[in-house]
């Protein structure tokens, strides 16, 4: 769904800020992988087709872990980011396309909600950067790619 892609890269700048907050004034700032930073936002949407129509929501998680320290020129980063959706599906209906007004589209019987997990999709970033808000830019890369595969 495009609207993951468009959310995800809203969320990546809690990463950002994350990382500029935690660095704030340090030399170094170092988050475990299991004490890592967590994000979490749900966007309701609708799909539809000409078989049916389901509304729901999609979660979106986001973690980060890892080092960044602070360099003469920028900021030496090695951090993992890790994006996963899952998406509910609360309101399942019809729906044969071909109703008309003698013949309206009938509700799926036993439409039962359902929901679907992507894999995690885990991006290193080990690289020096002039400035944090390239760890953006790098998200966005590997994330582009991995939708074109």
């Amino acid at each position: 769904m495009q609207i993951d892609l468009i959310e995800t890269f809203c969320i990546v700048n809690n990463v950002i800020n994350f990382w500029k907050t935690s660095l704030n004034k340090k030399s170094n700032f170092k988050q475990n992988y299991e004490e890592r930073k967590r994000f979490n936002k749900v966007v309701d949407f609708t799909l539809s087709n000409k078989e049916f129509t389901a509304l729901g929501h999609t979660q979106l998680f986001t973690s980060t872990s890892g080092e960044i320290k602070k360099i003469k020129n920028g900021y030496d980063v090695n951090i993992l980011v890790l994006i996963q959706y899952r998406d509910t599906f609360d309101d399942v209906g019809n729906i044969f396309a071909s109703g008309s007004q003698k013949n309206p589209r009938k509700k799926l019987a036993g439409g039962k909600p359902f929901g679907m997990e992507t894999r995690i999709k885990t991006i290193r970033i080990r690289k020096t950067m002039k400035s944090l808000d390239e760890i953006k830019k790098e998200v966005e890369d590997n994330l582009k790619k991995k939708e074109n595969r």
